[in-house]
């Protein structure tokens, strides 16, 4: 069940929209599985045609009904207490939205819900931080040239932060959109225009647990910023990590969807073309597979070692490309070199940044994703990419666990993804990648992404906004 956001972040600007209203009917089937041409899949039309079928659906339909009340009744008893809630009050003429980014996952987030404020009319204002800041001043961040950047701090002292953010807030506006970080400096920026903003706010979680580090500040360090703050969640992950993790939290928690999801309904018609064309750009053969390690922070030359050890025992030509993730230290970096630096050149892909500034770009030509906890392995599973991998080595545990509060990826649980923490495991995952047919494991991987890709529809830009 997706609720909209629109009565709380458009009443300031006079656009016209439907009465708030929560969604109760089921999310339209993803354009993956309305393009899904091999292989078992459900189908709404063969269910129905199924008396046996349909008598089951009854009954969960009606298990379903009373969840949804009760899930209704909740929701609605946490927005009566907030019933005057909006992004600020009517400023007359002022039409301008304020919007602060640091990293590149929540700038990803809110860019979608920027673009449809721009089509209606709505000035945008922003302020540009850490990794967004950097990949704007080299030309790698896309963005509307109709959007005012006014600010791109690359400066990560908290005092320069504080009073550029404050400046930037302080002034009068119709709204403030902020991007949730999961870096320190980030949730840093984010809590001061929270707590300093001339207008209420509503933050856009990436990923599920991006926004609880900031909640949990702002709940205590301005509890009236904090109650008069909406959040907007992905998926029921995000929506129960706000809840235990962020329990002070005075504000209201939204679940729309993830806007920077709302792509996958463009790429999927599309994939084949783009995933032939980008092969053939980076010079790969048909028989390679093509590994993609989307980089973290910490972690990624252990995720490098255990490519190393497993690639060149599995009968297969395998290639790497590594992007790094923006915030990786230069320890980080030194350690990656060296591992690259005991295995043959050609093992590895190069992509020019300036063509491709994300891993997500390079996700069409890719077999094997692998990542710790990254964004883009969950754009993989729902571009249907089945050899999806998440490393489960010492470094990236310890970090998915004090910034998501999860010890295990949940996709990985869920079955839609690899979570393999030797070389065996890997080869193993390398070795159903290149199996025909489809074997029973990645069958079962491949229904399981199915299942969370269902409600991801293309519309959550349109219910944040």
């Amino acid at each position: 069940m997706f609720a909209t956001a629109r009565r709380h972040i458009r009443a300031p600007f006079n656009v016209d929209f439907a009465d708030y209203e929560e969604k109760c009917a089921p999310p339209t089937p993803s354009p993956r599985s309305q393009h899904h041409a091999a292989g078992y899949r459900w189908s709404w039309t063969r269910a129905f045609n199924r008396r046996r079928v349909v008598l089951a659906a009854l009954a969960i339909q009606a298990i379903g009904t009373v969840i949804y009340f009760q899930e209704f009744l909740l929701s609605h008893d946490e927005l009566s207490v907030n019933d005057d809630f909006g992004i600020a009050p009517q400023h007359g003429s002022t039409r301008e939205l304020r919007a602060i980014a640091f990293d590149r996952g929540g700038w990803n987030a809110i860019e979608p819900v920027l673009s449809l404020a721009l089509i209606e009319g709505v000035g945008v204002r922003v302020f540009l931080g850490g990794a967004s800041a950097r990949h704007f001043q080299q030309g790698l961040l896309r963005a509307d040239s109709r959007l005012i950047v006014t600010n791109a701090l690359e400066d990560w002292n908290d005092a320069a932060v504080q009073s550029a953010v404050q400046e930037f807030v302080q002034v009068e506006h119709g709204g403030l959109l902020v991007a949730a970080s999961q870096s320190a400096e980030g949730t840093r920026g984010a809590v001061h225009a929270i707590c300093t903003s001339a207008a209420h706010a509503v933050l856009v979680e990436d990923m599920y647990g991006t926004s609880v580090n900031i909640l949990a500040q702002i709940s205590v360090e301005c509890p009236s910023a904090a109650n008069a703050t909406l959040v907007t969640v992905g998926d029921k992950i995000g929506h129960g990590l706000v809840k235990s993790r962020a329990r002070k939290f005075p504000g209201v928690t939204l679940l729309t969807g993830a806007p920077q999801f709302d792509a996958v309904a463009e790429w999927i018609p599309d994939l084949p073309r783009r995933r032939a064309s980008l092969r053939s750009h980076l010079g790969l053969e048909e028989r390679e597979i093509l590994l993609l390690i989307a980089g973290q922070p910490r972690g990624t030359h252990e995720m490098l070692t255990l490519v190393k050890e497993a690639a060149f025992d599995t009968g297969a030509r395998v290639r790497v490309l590594l992007r790094p993730h923006p915030r990786t230290p230069e320890s980080e970096r030194r350690l990656e070199r060296e591992i690259r630096s005991q295995v043959a050149a050609a093992f590895f892909v190069e992509a020019d940044r300036a063509e491709y500034p994300t891993s997500v770009d390079l996700l069409p030509a890719a077999d094997v994703v692998m990542s710790g906890f990254s964004t883009t392995n969950y754009f993989a599973i729902l571009l249907g990419i089945r050899g999806v991998v998440y490393a489960g080595t010492p470094s990236l545990l310890e970090d998915l666990s004090s910034e998501k509060g999860v010890s295990r990826p949940p996709e990985a649980d869920a079955g839609a993804g690899w979570f393999v923490q030797t070389a065996e495991e890997l080869q193993r995952v390398l070795a159903e990648v290149r199996a025909t047919p489809e074997s029973e494991a990645m069958q079962k991987v491949r229904l399981a992404q199915e299942g969370l890709s269902a409600g991801v529809d293309g519309q959550a830009a349109k219910r944040v906004w």
